[in-house]
């Protein structure tokens, strides 16, 4: 019995002594970020708290304001939870703040949301690179001193190493309820016919980057995509609905090149809205509408449109007819 007694002391007194020294090792990893913000010209203000003993390490960080004078970046919260088991130190869970403002120069953003929080979960090699990561939030609103910038009932995005390669990665986003005043459905439906958010945005791709993800990618910089594959997403608004594949690669300046089929379902009424009052030209308009009519016949279904497009020479094209410019993809 007293051997017994003895080793659940000798236990009990190292894991004691594994709990705070772990706890040091992370208040002191939290000071030097802020401190290292502050010699770089950051004006930094928080209150820094651990706890969790004997089985957590969470970091409770309250009264956060940061503020850049050179970048005009200024961002404010009451409070931020960094949360780890003591027997799972490279498993990260976020508590986000319910209320935060973030400032760009004069663009004033007020953030709001009933749930937001993050999961990271590292490889316990010596680089800790990212295996998968998954962000949540519910009823996220994002205002402007004057309208609503962004807002959605839901929102999940997910990233996961893919098959242990070192830079291929799935991701997974789903939102419900997507709604945004920068949208100006006015302007496509000045009567108001449709809804005036979208119901559901979904994206299944896969991504390579230029280099593996590691805790030191999201301090800093995220590394550029070199492949981009599409395996499904999916837009509904009100009866219309969007769905596209594709794979597309991107050249050394970060302009795309592949192909990307897309297929809409009860797409004439959203068509006609565009076109009515989008396009001034009246042989432009006949013109676009016996185009969508021909890809709506070899669809063999009225209500079905299915349309291949080609991103080539920093160009959008629908067979060899070029629409518009492609988009220049850079994550620096």
């Amino acid at each position: 019995m007293r051997l017994l007694v003895i080793v659940i002391l000798i236990a009990s007194s190292g894991w004691s002594a594994y709990w705070f020294v772990g706890k040091s090792i992370r208040q002191a990893a939290l000071n030097n970020w802020f401190n290292e913000k502050s010699e770089n010209g950051w004006d930094v203000q928080n209150t820094l708290h651990l706890r969790g003993f004997p089985n957590r390490f969470d970091a409770i960080i309250e009264d956060i304001n940061l503020n850049n004078p050179k970048s005009g970046l200024k961002w404010s919260a009451d409070r931020l939870e960094i949360l780890q088991l003591s027997y799972k130190p490279n498993h990260f869970i976020v508590l986000g703040p319910l209320e935060q403002k973030l400032q760009i120069f004069d663009q004033k953003l007020f953030i709001t949301s009933k749930k937001l929080r993050g999961s990271l979960v590292f490889q316990t090699d010596s680089e800790h690179e990212l295996d998968r990561s998954t962000i949540s939030s519910e009823k996220l609103i994002i205002n402007t001193s004057t309208d609503t910038f962004f807002a959605a009932e839901k929102i999940i995005l997910a990233l996961r190493r893919k098959n242990n390669t070192e830079n291929k990665y799935d991701i997974a986003l789903d939102l419900k309820e997507v709604f945004s005043n920068k949208l100006n459905f006015k302007n496509y439906d000045p009567d108001g016919t449709m809804p005036n958010e979208f119901e559901i945005l979904t994206l299944d791709a896969s991504a390579d980057f230029d280099e593996p993800l590691n805790q030191k990618s999201f301090e800093q910089k995220l590394y550029n995509i070199s492949n981009f594959k599409i395996n499904k997403t999916e837009l509904e608004w009100g009866s219309f609905k969007l769905k596209a594949v594709g794979n597309l690669s991107l050249d050394p300046d970060g302009y795309p090149n592949g192909n990307i089929t897309i297929r809409a379902t009860n797409w004439e009424q959203v068509f006609n809205l565009v076109i009515e009052n989008r396009v001034a030209n009246k042989e432009t308009k006949n013109a676009i509408r016996t185009l969508f009519k021909l890809f709506g016949n070899i669809s063999q279904n009225n209500q079905e449109l299915e349309i291949p497009l080609k991103f080539s020479n920093k160009k959008i094209f629908i067979g060899i007819i070029p629409i518009a410019n492609s988009p220049k993809i850079n994550l620096y």
